[in-house]
């Protein structure tokens, strides 16, 4: 019978929120040069994106990566970014 192996630390919990390691600045700016093709600011269904962008986890202090998949959470993050600035 074969072992079960044990899991990263990126596997550990399925329900605890993810933690990303990440360049506010850079990010933001790939996520709109990706995503916002028409250059209008926005992410919209009318722009063209690939829809995915690849994030280092904290947990693996940005090692391992997680895809974050569908427009509207590539939007969300992007509506975060100024929070993580500090723009509160």
């Amino acid at each position: 019978m074969p072992r079960a192996r044990a899991p990263t630390p990126d596997e550990k919990s399925k329900t605890a929120p993810r933690r990303f390691l990440i360049d506010v600045e850079e990010t933001m700016r790939l996520v709109l040069e990706q995503e916002d093709t028409d250059g209008d600011f926005q992410i919209s269904i009318t722009d063209s994106g690939p829809k995915v962008m690849t994030l280092g986890t904290a947990t693996s202090n940005g090692h391992k990566s997680f895809d974050v998949r569908v427009r509207h959470r590539v939007s969300l993050f992007l509506s975060l970014f100024p929070r993580a600035r500090g723009d509160d």
